[in-house]
C-alpha cells in the first residue's frame, strides 16, 4: 500500500509493469491502471524456464518517501510514486544458481527501518544498509 493506503501496488510476474489500484472507502479496488514499466530481464534460450519466462516479479516494499521497491530477476527495481524508475539495487550470483536465489521478497527493518532485508527463493537472505527510510506509519 502507498503511505496513505489509497493506492495498492501489485507486482504481474509476467507482464511489462507494476500495477496499480485505487482503494476505495469499504475496501474495494477500482481503476486498474500501469504504475510503472519494469525494467526486468529475461534470458532468452536459458534451459530452466523459470528465469528464461517472465520478469521475476514477486514481494514489494514501500519507503518513508513513498518509494516502490520490487524484486526482479533484475534485483531490487525502485521506483518513484509516480512510477518513474529510479534505479536497480543488483543482487549478484550465477546464473546457474539464479532461479533457486532470485531476490523474492524484502523488507525494511532495523534501527530506524534502514536496513533492506532481501530473501531469496532458495533460502539466501541480505542485507543492504539504506540512506532511505522504510515506511513506519503501520505496524507490521
Amino acid at each position: 500500500l502507498s503511505p496513505d493506503e489509497k493506492t495498492l501496488y501489485v507486482n504481474h510476474e509476467d507482464g511489462l509493469y507494476l500495477l496499480a489500484f485505487d482503494v476505495q472507502p469499504d475496501g474495494t479496488l477500482k481503476n486498474r491502471r500501469n504504475f510503472a514499466k519494469y525494467e526486468s530481464v529475461r534470458i532468452p534460450g536459458h534451459k530452466d524456464s523459470r528465469i528464461a519466462e517472465g520478469n521475476g516479479a514477486d514481494g514489494l516494499a514501500i519507503d518513508g518517501a513513498g518509494r516502490v521497491y520490487a524484486a526482479t530477476n533484475k534485483g531490487i527495481e525502485v521506483f518513484s510514486p509516480q512510477g518513474q524508475h529510479l534505479g536497480t539495487i543488483p543482487v549478484i550470483w550465477g546464473v546457474e544458481q539464479f532461479a533457486l536465489r532470485k531476490p523474492a521478497n524484502l523488507a525494511f527493518a532495523g534501527t530506524g527501518k534502514k536496513t533492506l532485508y532481501i530473501f531469496g527463493a532458495g533460502g539466501t537472505a541480505f542485507k543492504v544498509e539504506m540512506v532511505a527510510e522504510g515506511f513506519k506509519g503501520r505496524a507490521k
